[in-house]
């Protein structure tokens, strides 16, 4: 039955013929380049997936804080800038 199924030498060609030894040299050549480049995706698409879920934890632990604690924070973060460029300012003056 298996032989049936089989190609037969002519359609095939002789197993060790150069043919068939530079058809199985071109398709591992063609796995040498598809196999690292599918992984290559696969970890890209693995650092954006957790890049995207750090990011989404980020804004869910932003909108959980209350709103004066939000803009608390801005009006700090402002002042040490203004601080910052009064000193730089300041230094500028000196000289």
């Amino acid at each position: 039955m298996m032989a049936l199924l089989m190609a037969c030498p002519v359609c095939f060609g002789a197993a060790d013929s150069e043919q068939v030894w530079a058809a199985k040299v071109g398709v591992l050549v063609l796995l040498g380049f598809i196999v690292p480049l599918l992984v290559a995706i696969a970890f890209i698409a693995r650092s954006w997936s957790r890049r995207a879920r750090a990011l989404a934890e980020k804004e869910s632990a932003a909108s959980h804080q209350p709103q004066s604690a939000q803009s608390a924070q801005s009006f700090l973060g402002f002042t040490q800038k203004i601080s910052v460029v009064s000193a730089r300012s300041a230094v500028d003056l000196k000289t």
